[in-house]
């Protein structure tokens, strides 16, 4: 999932929860972790990855995403399937374009 630059400049986000077991790598330690259902993520934002890194076997697109006060990356094709939209959360919104969403 990725906003658009309308989207973020108005300051529309949507979270996603984790419906079925989501294996992901940890950014910053590198190691693989389970996030279990019911774990809530955000800061969505889809990566291609470069031919080098396809070519040393990695998965076309990433999505990278924040969780649990970490970031993430796991394969778009793992991510899509096993999450789905929660709510929008709305910040720095008017009222009149609050309610039209």
């Amino acid at each position: 999932m990725s906003l658009s630059a309308d989207a973020v400049e108005m300051g529309y986000s949507v979270l996603r929860e984790v419906i079925h077991a989501l294996h992901a790598w940890d950014a910053e330690t590198r190691f693989q972790v389970t996030l279990p259902p019911g774990s809530v993520v955000e800061f969505c934002q889809i990566r291609r990855t470069s031919r080098v890194e396809r070519e040393a076997g990695a998965e076309a697109y990433l999505m990278e995403f924040h969780s649990l006060g970490r970031q993430f990356r796991c394969p778009l094709f793992h991510f899509q399937p096993r999450t789905q939209a929660v709510s929008p959360v709305l910040e720095n919104l008017p009222a009149r374009e609050a309610a039209t969403i």
